[in-house]
C-alpha cells in the first residue's frame, strides 16, 4: 500500500507518551498511572494535543486516528501475520479508521445502533483491541486504513500546517 507523505506535526514527548499509551490500548485512568500524573493533568495533556493535531474536541478514537494520519505516533506494524477480515465487517474499517463513532456510522448508514455495536465488538476481537482507540490503532498497524484515510485534508489539520495548493477553474 502507497503511503503518502504528510508533515509529521511534533508534539511533545509526554504528549506523544500519552497518545501512543492509548493507542496500545490503555484506558485514560490506566495511562494516567503509568505516567504518575493525575487525570485532571491527563486531560489537560490530551487537550493540548488535540489543539496541536488540529482537531476539535471530541473522542480518543478520533484523536487517534488524526495522530496516525499525520505521523504524530508511530504504529510500529504487527509481528503477526495479515488479519482477514471479513466482508460483512469490511464497511467497519474506513469510518473507523477515520475515528468515528459507533453513532456516527450507525447514523450515515441508516444501520440498527445494537447490529453496528455487534459488529464493532466482532472486529475488535478479531483485532485483539482492548479499547476503541486501540482498535483505530490497530486498523492502521495493519495497514487496513483505506488510502482516503491516508490522504490530508483541510478539516484534518490545523490551518498552518496545510500546504494544500488551490485549484484555479477556468473560465
Amino acid at each position: 500500500m502507497i503511503r503518502t507523505h504528510t508533515r509529521r506535526i511534533l508534539l511533545t514527548n509526554r504528549q506523544e507518551d500519552t497518545l501512543q499509551a492509548l493507542a496500545d490500548g490503555y484506558r485514560r485512568e490506566e495511562v494516567a498511572l503509568r505516567l504518575g500524573i493525575s487525570p485532571k493533568s491527563l486531560n489537560a495533556m490530551l487537550c493540548r494535543a488535540r489543539t496541536r493535531l488540529g482537531t476539535p474536541p471530541c473522542a480518543d478514537t478520533r484523536l487517534i486516528a488524526v495522530a496516525c494520519m499525520s505521523d504524530a505516533i508511530w504504529v510500529s506494524p504487527p509481528p503477526d501475520l495479515p488479519v482477514r477480515v471479513p466482508k460483512n465487517l469490511r464497511y467497519l474499517i474506513a469510518p473507523l479508521s477515520d475515528g468515528m463513532q459507533a453513532v456516527e456510522i450507525a447514523n450515515e448508514r441508516r444501520l440498527p445502533y445494537s447490529r453496528l455495536i455487534a459488529d464493532c465488538h466482532k472486529l475488535r476481537q478479531l483485532m485483539e483491541a482492548r479499547t476503541s482507540a486501540h482498535l483505530v490503532a490497530r486498523l492502521w498497524q495493519h495497514e487496513l486504513a483505506p488510502m482516503a484515510s491516508q490522504t490530508q485534508t483541510d478539516s484534518t489539520l490545523p490551518r498552518s500546517r496545510t500546504a494544500v495548493p488551490q485549484l484555479q477553474s477556468k473560465k
